[in-house]
């Protein structure tokens, strides 16, 4: 049986998986094709990333809210987050990278602004300067997006959104390992965060032929797994979370 042109054509638009692959897959039926297997598998890895991010900081929202405290939050580690984030997504955006690789940037970036505005309300964090900050972060990244940095210069910055990522995450595991709790971060959010960025590595791997990008995944896989590993640490085993075990026992 072969499929009408027109599904083929649109098969191919809605995966990206290039004309040879598409026909391999969906015309021939050639499934022994393991390059343009594993290519499919990381279009749709790359899918589920993107769609997941969409919701990943919702539960940490939604705790926040619940709770109305921002007790355990890094004011550091989501600002420096937002600012890689946010070079990272002009980066991808810029060089034409396929958006089924770096779409979650989008998403969890206006998630973290959503974040900031809380940690503002309920802690004060911003101390009255949360505006004229987002007006400026919205000026920078607009430069960003429509070309107004040249290519050189957002190459050279995203180098640097490597030890960005470190910075912005060494904060809150230190602030953990000081406090031996974790507060208000959300399991779901982080286990969804690790995760996420294990399957990066082999999106990347399969469709960026970019070092520098692979070195972020690698490093942000490493960082999110300990701040995971942390809140699964001080809440179920030794911390807060055993502790009302224990006294509702």
């Amino acid at each position: 049986m072969t499929l009408p042109l027109a599904v083929i054509d649109t098969i191919e638009n809605i995966l990206g998986l290039g004309a040879p692959c598409t026909r391999e897959l969906f015309v021939n039926f050639h499934f022994n094709n393991v390059k343009c297997l594993k290519l499919l598998a990381s279009k749709g890895l790359g899918a589920g990333v993107v769609v997941g991010s969409s919701v990943v900081k919702v539960p940490q929202i939604i705790k926040v809210i619940q709770n109305r405290s921002v007790a355990g939050l890094s004011l550091a580690m989501f600002l420096l987050e937002l600012v890689g984030q946010t070079v990272s997504l002009a980066f991808n955006f810029q060089h034409g990278y396929p958006f089924s690789t770096w779409g979650e940037y989008v998403f969890i970036t206006l998630q973290n602004v959503f974040l900031l505005f809380l940690m503002d309300l309920f802690g004060g964090a911003m101390k009255g300067g949360l505006w004229i900050g987002f007006a400026i972060y919205s000026s920078i990244t607009y430069a960003l997006l429509v070309g107004l940095v040249p290519t050189e210069m957002l190459d050279a910055l995203q180098a640097g959104v490597t030890l960005l990522f470190i910075a912005s995450r060494l904060p809150q595991i230190y602030q953990n390992f000081k406090s031996h709790g974790v507060g208000q971060l959300s399991l779901i959010t982080w286990m969804l965060i690790f995760v996420g960025s294990l399957a990066r590595i082999y999106t990347t791997l399969m469709e960026v032929p970019d070092k520098l990008v692979m070195g972020q995944f690698l490093l942000a896989s490493l960082l999110n797994g300990t701040i995971f590993f942390q809140i699964v640490y001080y809440n179920y085993i030794t911390g807060d979370g055993k502790k009302k075990k224990k006294k509702e026992a």
